[in-house]
């Protein structure tokens, strides 16, 4: 059996026998009880909880993306179609840069942050896109 934080393993036995010493350790750092022949449980706190479910949801939108940057699928999602809009420039600095930010918005737990930095990304393209707003706004390239 693989244990999500194999140095923080309870039995449920033990659960059963000391709940408060083990819910007050969860509070502070994720635990995984085991029972004999189940799947493991994962007891964390909600602010854990909450930061890892966002990162899974951003990543799980991302693999489209990477997938296409790797032209191993060249279909994108409605919501990343965008990406083809960008000016070839745009689109080298944007492969480039998009695993550092994922990383290190990984790392902060902080995605909004990488959220918005995607949004300005998705207005560039707009521009990109836009030869009178080019003009208008005196972008080169």
């Amino acid at each position: 059996m693989s244990a999500l934080f194999a140095d923080r393993i309870h039995t449920a036995k033990q659960l059963n026998r000391t709940s408060g010493k083990i819910l007050a350790e969860a509070r502070e750092h994720a635990v995984t009880v085991v029972t004999e022949g189940e799947d493991a449980v994962v007891i964390q706190n909600r602010t854990d909880a909450a930061r890892q479910a966002q990162a899974e949801s951003w990543l799980k939108r991302l693999a489209p993306l990477m997938a296409y940057f790797f032209e191993s699928d060249l279909r994108l999602p409605h919501e990343l179609r965008w990406v083809k809009d960008l000016h070839p420039k745009n689109l080298e600095t944007f492969r480039h840069d998009l695993p550092l930010e994922v990383m290190r918005a990984t790392r902060r737990g902080d995605f909004d942050a990488f959220e918005d930095w995607l949004y300005d990304w998705q207005v560039a393209s707009e521009v990109d896109a836009n030869p009178v707003l080019r003009r208008h706004l005196k972008v080169h390239g």
